[in-house]
């Protein structure tokens, strides 16, 4: 007993450990700087509901990324590649176009035109979606077989970390700078990833891999009833992909709560609640197993939404602000972990990088595309009326849970062979 868990120790104290730590904060402070953070300038710059929700389609490039995965694992990028390796040249070049992109959108006006603010947050979800490819293949090859589940770990608690950094302190900080500054700010926190990729070391392939741009795809279209396992990825966060991009920033200001409120409620105790959650969520994995962990998320993750109406009628009550966004946050974390072991289950090794970038990308779609049109439909149908829809939205995955449930209890052990 004693050596189990000396060496469950080593595994989690190494240093690749902290490598991935790093890159996984990289890999998450992005994400709010184009969506919730974002929505709260453009909510200060008197920026329509309509435009703020439009906005999320700038998240596409995360439900598009596994149309250039592939070049990623095929292309070398010229002098970094040949002076740090192929994985470290990517990420490299990635985080320093990052950091020029949210230089560049910390030097707009959202006020006076929203066309430079479009084209910059593009550029930083692009360059941030093809990061995620790259930590994630870097992640895959830098680990043993027995360190992948374990490295999961580092890589989603810095990724919440580089989340919070975007939310949380952002929103203190635009209480006494100006968001230009702010942006800047997090242009240069970039250098975070930075160091870890200075630190990490290239992975060794034994042999030289070559890489067909359609194999991935092919080979996951053999599977019997892969048609259905797309839908369900798609559908599984349908309940909770309407509150995404800007749109909860406005909720929350409209709701009459203050900058230092939202960032104690939302982004400090809804932190601590997805951190609570995603070892809640381990756990549960580990006991009950995927099928059920499915299912327990995609009940409460809707009936959590219906925690977000009794604000409206009781504005400013910080309470339900911070009860409403903790539990959510709490089930949406168990649920994250829920979906990283669907998707990786459903991975071909031979392709881990291509597919896991493809499913993840699918999973992304439903919140994009949803996201997008939750303020005009909002401005249509009411807060109270939305929360009800959100809740309902969640029927697609639940119908579709049976023919999931079968799928796994028949080829889950053949999948994990591969």
């Amino acid at each position: 007993m004693t050596n189990t868990w000396q060496k469950t120790l080593a595994i989690f104290t190494n240093r690749k450990m902290l490598v991935i730590f790093l890159l996984g904060i990289s890999s998450g402070l992005p994400l709010l700087l184009t969506s919730s953070t974002l929505g709260f300038w453009l909510e200060e710059s008197k920026v329509s509901l309509a435009n703020i929700g439009a906005m999320a389609l700038v998240g596409s490039f995360y439900a598009l990324k596994f149309l250039w995965s592939p070049v990623v694992d095929i292309v070398k990028i010229p002098l970094l590649s040949r002076i740090f390796g192929r994985r470290r040249g990517w990420l490299l070049f990635t985080q320093i176009m990052l950091m020029l992109s949210i230089f560049g959108l910390a030097s707009t006006n959202p006020a006076e035109s929203l066309l430079p603010v479009v084209i910059f947050s593009l550029a930083i979800a692009f360059f941030s979606a093809t990061q995620d490819i790259v930590v994630d293949g870097y992640r895959i090859d830098i680990l043993s077989a027995e360190e992948q589940a374990a490295g999961s770990v580092p890589s989603v608690y810095g990724y919440r970390v580089g989340m919070y950094l975007a939310g949380a302190v952002g929103l203190l900080l635009s209480a006494h700078f100006s968001w230009n500054v702010v942006y800047a700010i997090f242009g240069g926190c970039v250098m975070i990833g930075v160091l870890g990729t200075l630190l990490g070391t290239e992975p060794e392939f034994k042999t030289q891999r070559k890489l067909s741009v359609i194999a991935p795809f092919a080979d996951f279209m053999t599977r019997k009833n892969w048609i259905i396992l797309l839908l369900f990825i798609i559908a599984y966060k349908f309940s909770g992909a309407f509150m995404g991009g800007g749109l909860m920033s406005s909720f929350y200001l409209k709701m009459d709560f203050s900058k230092e409120e939202i960032a104690l409620a939302v982004k400090t105790f809804g932190f601590f609640a997805t951190i609570l959650g995603l070892f809640v969520g381990g756990l549960l994995a580990t006991k009950i197993g995927i099928v059920k962990i499915l299912w327990i998320d995609i009940i409460l993750s809707a009936l959590t939404n219906l925690l977000f109406i009794p604000i409206i009628y009781n504005q400013g009550n910080l309470f339900l602000l911070t009860l409403a966004v903790s539990v959510d946050n709490f089930v949406t974390s168990i649920g994250t972990v829920a979906l990283v072991a669907f998707l990786s289950i459903l991975c071909n090794k031979q392709y881990s990088a291509t597919q896991y970038a493809l499913l993840s990308s699918l999973a992304s779609l439903g919140r994009i595309v949803l996201a997008a049109n939750s303020g005009w439909i909002v401005e249509d149908i009411g807060w109270t009326n939305f929360y009800i829809l959100t809740c309902a939205s969640a029927l697609p995955a639940l119908l579709l849970m049976p023919r999931i449930a079968k799928y796994l209890a028949i080829n889950l052990d053949a999948q994990q062979q591969k």
